[in-house]
């Protein structure tokens, strides 16, 4: 190939990219960009021959490794098309000449007989990419179609598993992201509310005068166990996770009871606590005993833990994953644990980049991800807190001191606590 033919072919792979690109920007924020939708009957231009098929997916991605660098790359389309011979396809375009309608009707996959009213009269299969005229037809097409099911089914699992997260809960009194660590912030029985340890501090100081600590956030002083149960009977998952775990450890007066604990971590989580997904994770991961042990069911609550935005949950399944030898599928969980401020996940991710397990560009996003959620995470009450319950008696001390100083104006004493912070 002369040096001009070569030039016009790197060219025309930069046209490619930007076209994709361009037909891709917004990515499924507004999904109305593109003509059709899933299950839509389409004609897909194969020179030189069209083939009829069925749209299953928008906005297509696909991650490959290249055989000779051993570097990851991403594949994107707007449409990915199951064909009716039963193969797969992607358009790269979302024009005519590369899609288009097709005049053909819905039909049931078993029989093959076409629908009378668009479709309305067949049942989709649960994989949402064939359809069916009953029972019969679905039972007899089930041998040829069940491994293509299953793996749509999981595509469609992974698809949810991976998505963007929600967003780490706030302190609700200084608006900064909560710390990852449960020891970081406590709740409150009075409000259900999760506040950071640095507020509390501040809040114990501004209080001293009067003796009194109430809540920051509700000013109640009611955190007894009777304001737990009525958190309990509004179902606050949260409420049942702190129940469930004072009677996995034996603490706060409770005998130590796992069928107890297990008992009210299952109510919690059909309330949508992440946090009691999360326990009964490691509960059959190991911590409820060699009878308890089932490495399925750790995985299923690990995963609807980790969906809920619990990056604990997320890094144990990167590191499941990892010891599955499915180092690709690992980093996408530390990625997404990482870049909330995770640091154990964060370590993983730094040592995954060297041996190419993680594209150049989500390591560069993760890393900036990273930094920003550490930002976010520290505030001078935190700091100031974690130096008065540091165990060093000298730190300790100083702060001891400050506080007899100033003790006739606590807001001097937090305006001392920070400026020690930011002197350290």
């Amino acid at each position: 190939m002369s040096t001009s033919q070569s030039k016009q072919v790197d060219d025309d792979d930069d046209i490619l990219e930007k076209r994709i690109r361009s037909l891709l920007c917004g990515e499924q924020e507004d999904t109305l960009r593109l003509r059709f939708n899933v299950g839509d009957r389409v004609s897909c231009s194969f020179a030189p021959h069209r083939h009829t098929g069925t749209v299953v997916k928008l906005y297509y991605k696909e991650e490959r490794r290249d055989p000779k660098t051993e570097d990851l790359y991403l594949i994107e389309a707007p449409y990915q098309v199951r064909l009716d011979n039963g193969s797969y396809c992607m358009a790269c375009f979302d024009d005519d000449g590369c899609i288009s309608a097709s005049d053909s009707p819905h039909f049931c996959a078993g029989c093959g007989i076409a629908s009378k009213s668009a479709g309305k009269d067949l049942k989709k299969c649960a994989c949402r990419v064939v359809m069916y005229c009953g029972t019969a037809c679905q039972k007899a097409h089930r041998s040829q179609h069940k491994n293509e099911c299953r793996e749509k089914l999981q595509e469609a699992h992974n698809e949810k598993l991976f998505a963007t997260p929600p967003p780490p809960e706030d302190c609700h009194i200084c608006f900064h992201r909560l710390p990852l660590e449960n020891d970081g912030s406590t709740y409150h029985n009075c409000c259900g509310k999760r506040i950071c340890n640095g507020c509390l501090f501040a809040n114990t100081l501004l209080n001293m005068a009067s003796g009194k600590d109430p809540c920051p956030f509700c000013r109640s002083v009611d955190n007894s166990m009777k304001a737990m149960r009525i958190r309990m009977d509004k179902k606050d998952g949260r409420a049942f996770h702190i129940m469930g775990t004072q009677h996995y450890i034996g603490g706060s007066g409770f005998k130590k009871d796992l069928d107890k604990a297990y008992e009210y971590w299952t109510k919690g989580a059909e309330y949508g606590s992440s946090e009691c997904h999360a326990s009964i994770g490691w509960f059959h991961f190991g911590e409820g005993g060699p009878s308890a042990f089932d490495a399925k069911k750790a995985r299923t609550h690990f995963e609807l833990a980790a969906m809920q935005g619990n990056v604990g949950a997320r890094h144990n399944l990167g590191m499941m994953e990892l010891k599955a030898n499915k180092s690709a599928t690992a980093m996408k969980h530390f990625l997404i644990s990482a870049s909330v401020g995770h640091e154990p996940s964060f370590n993983m991710v730094k040592k995954g980049y060297p041996l190419k397990d993680v594209r150049k560009a989500d390591y560069e996003s993760c890393v900036r991800a990273y930094h920003e959620s550490v930002q976010d995470l520290k505030t001078d009450e935190r700091l100031a807190c974690k130096l008065f319950y540091s165990g060093d008696a000298s730190s300790t001390a100083g702060v001891i001191k400050l506080l007899k100083e100033s003790n006739s104006d606590t807001h001097k004493a937090i305006l001392a606590l920070r400026q020690m912070v930011k002197r350290g």
